[in-house]
């Protein structure tokens, strides 16, 4: 909890810095705003392995035999997003939702085999 608290306070502080500076040269806050996004995304990633290692010991359970895919759909879902938060912030809202719409239909993809497996189990279920 207090890694993320401090990686929060960080980014803020970072913000704040960044938005006074865009005042006076817009070239280089926008550069110092690229730079502070790709930190939180490292940090982000750096948790997100640790998270997946600690759950490396589930096995081959039904938790561990979906696991790869939920994993898969959060990051899919992270990625997506920071990158239309970034378009938004560029004003480029129509590629923002066209990334929020590739995201959603990357994670359906990834969720296939799922969501085939989920079918096959009804159709058992309805057929006896």
């Amino acid at each position: 909890m207090s890694d993320i608290a401090a990686v929060c306070a960080a980014a803020v502080i970072l913000v704040l810095i960044t938005s006074a500076i865009k005042k006076t040269e817009a070239g280089i806050g926008g550069t110092l705003s690229v730079i502070i996004t790709l930190w939180i995304v490292f940090i982000c990633a750096s948790m997100a392995l640790y998270f997946k290692n600690g759950l490396s010991g589930i096995g081959t359970s039904a938790v561990g035999e979906y696991l790869p895919y939920v994993l898969k759909s959060v990051g899919i879902g992270f990625l997506s997003q920071i990158s239309a938060d970034i378009c938004t912030d560029a004003n480029e809202r129509s590629a923002a939702t066209g990334i929020q719409t590739a995201g959603k239909l990357g994670i359906l993809t990834v969720c296939l085999p799922l969501i085939k497996r989920i079918l096959e189990c009804a159709i058992g279920y309805i057929n006896g």
